[in-house]
């Protein structure tokens, strides 16, 4: 695959599903025009979803705390010379000024934080998006269990801080198999405490 002329010459939500296609949410809030601006924060496991958001005229900054996955995106930002800066860091004390993001993408790095750790994540996105920033958060979708969630659980957490604009059922390919989860798109509350 030549990334750097597919990245050129056509968008990355044209690839067919499992291709190096951003994932869907991302496609119908960002591409749909339901969020816009121009920096954009992405907690993926996809580089694919960065370049998406840069393709889109986005200013990229790309999270994740597995070193793996920052190499692989830095490579991939490098390859197609893409907006794209790559971090490594805790999601609950993040490297940016207040205010700094128009939109926080999170395709279930949110279920990793520890249960205790939670409302520090949420006050962390809360923080570094723009007034009017959109939050949107893809996580899996399982009942009972204290490091996974179900759609109460992250609705009550952000609800005070954040207006739930849309809740959706989503399946995605992971691992060979289907996996059902949630998105919540998130609209920043100002002021919120």
């Amino acid at each position: 695959m030549d990334l750097k002329k597919m990245y050129n010459e056509h968008s990355l939500r044209e690839n067919p599903p499992g291709n190096f296609r951003p994932d869907e949410v991302l496609i119908d809030t960002v591409g749909g025009k339901l969020v816009h601006g121009d920096s954009a924060l992405d907690f993926s496991n996809k580089a694919v979803n960065s370049l998406y958001l840069a393709q889109e005229g986005f200013y990229v900054a790309a999270v994740a705390p597995d070193p793996e996955l920052v190499a692989d995106t830095a490579s991939k930002a490098d390859e197609t010379g893409a907006n794209i800066k790559v971090y490594s860091s805790d999601l609950t004390a993040l490297p940016f000024p207040e205010g700094e993001f128009n939109i926080v993408y999170d395709d279930r790095w949110f279920d990793h934080v520890g249960y205790v750790e939670r409302e520090k994540y949420a006050e962390e996105m809360w923080r570094v998006l723009k007034p009017g920033g959109y939050l949107i958060l893809v996580t899996v979708q399982c009942r009972n269990a204290r490091t996974c969630c179900d759609r109460g659980d992250p609705y009550v957490m952000f609800r005070s801080i954040f207006d739930i604009e849309e809740i959706r059922d989503v399946t995605s390919l992971y691992m060979d198999s289907r996996q059902r989860m949630f998105s919540m798109l998130m609209k920043k509350k100002t002021p919120a405490f």
